[in-house]
């Protein structure tokens, strides 16, 4: 659905539903990207407590993940409930989350990063933050310590250009 425009919120959210009863997968690859009205509510809803819960629940047969949200509205609150998932996903192997050029900041970057860090089957991850501006020195050197600890066992790229991370970092 890269680039669609639709409008209803009753569509992302009747998709969001429609991925959940898919409860067989080992792969799923959701591309919304240049969706600009897709937000937070494809991946969370509020519950009658008034809490936010996930929308999505992955099926925990799930091999490989591949999440495009690249120039949408999808805050580190959405990025916080994907990984709240991942935890539970024990088979996971890969993991590609695209997020470019949202408002993603340091707290959803560091949420996704400890439960990566607990994932030890996982054996590729890629994350596009590409022109993320709220992603700082903080959650980049979480990021590149990550990457470091696990090169031997997975394969793992990451994309920090135009971020908020210092000229410094960046050389380094």
């Amino acid at each position: 659905l890269n680039g669609c425009s639709c409008k209803s919120d009753s569509g992302w959210t009747g998709l969001s539903d429609a991925i959940t009863q898919l409860r067989d997968l080992t792969e799923l690859a959701i591309d919304l990207s240049n969706c600009e009205n897709v937000d937070d509510k494809f991946l969370t809803k509020r519950d009658e407590e008034d809490e936010w819960t996930n929308r999505i629940l992955f099926s925990d047969s799930l091999t490989k993940l591949d999440l495009s949200f690249g120039c949408t509205q999808i805050t580190s609150d959405s990025l916080s409930s994907v990984a709240q998932q991942l935890a539970g996903l024990s088979k996971l192997k890969f993991f590609n989350l695209r997020v470019d050029e949202t408002d993603i900041s340091d707290r959803g970057i560091f949420r996704i990063e400890s439960v990566l860090s607990s994932l030890k089957q996982i054996s590729e991850v890629k994350l596009d933050l590409e022109g993320c501006k709220a992603v700082t020195d903080e959650s980049a050197r979480l990021l590149l310590d990550f990457r470091k600890k696990r090169i031997e066992k997975a394969n793992i790229q990451i994309n920090l250009l135009e971020t908020g991370i210092s000229e410094r970092l960046v050389k380094s």
